[in-house]
């Protein structure tokens, strides 16, 4: 469901945009327009505001669920494949990323602690990773995926380097 921003919300390279914008999926990244189009939307940056940018007193009467929000640690962790998930040749894996410095490392979370997130202050990103198959057709799969989560977290393809890790032989 499209959303409208007056300019305080997101910027675009840079400006604060103002205009139609859409959250993607579960991720909670903003996009421009009313609806995301693939190689048109451009992926929106949330304002986050410092404490010497603000009137804290001002900003906490008219955000008080913002300003009182207990933020959700990311716990790192490393999949354990189910026999359900062997069956079925894939699973889900989720990586977080906090959304203050592009270098900020890259974390593997439990889906539990992925939902708890705020995408306030993290990129998230869920993607299929498939492990039943040749090791040509998981790379590109996985390959397509990864490309796919590069619009959220640029860098994830540099923590999933692996494209047949978990593969079933």
């Amino acid at each position: 469901m499209a959303k409208y921003t007056n300019g305080t919300e997101y910027t675009l390279k840079g400006q604060p945009y103002s205009g139609p914008y859409n959250l993607v999926g579960d991720t909670g990244v903003a996009y421009t327009g009313e609806k995301y189009i693939f190689g048109i939307s451009n992926r929106l940056k949330k304002i986050i505001l410092s404490d010497e940018e603000i009137d804290i007193g001002i900003y906490k009467d008219l955000n008080p669920s913002f300003y009182n929000a207990v933020l959700t640690e990311p716990i790192s962790y490393y999949p354990i494949i189910t026999d359900d998930e062997t069956e079925q040749g894939w699973f889900y894996r989720y990586f977080v990323q906090r959304a203050n410095n592009k270098n900020n490392p890259i974390i593997e979370v439990k889906k539990e602690n992925f939902q708890k997130i705020d995408s306030r202050f993290y990129y998230k990103t869920k993607l299929s990773w498939f492990i039943k198959g040749t090791s040509e057709s998981l790379m590109r799969l996985n390959n397509s995926e990864v490309e796919y989560s590069k619009y959220i977290i640029p860098k994830i393809d540099e923590r999933l380097k692996n494209l047949i890790e978990f593969k079933i032989y």
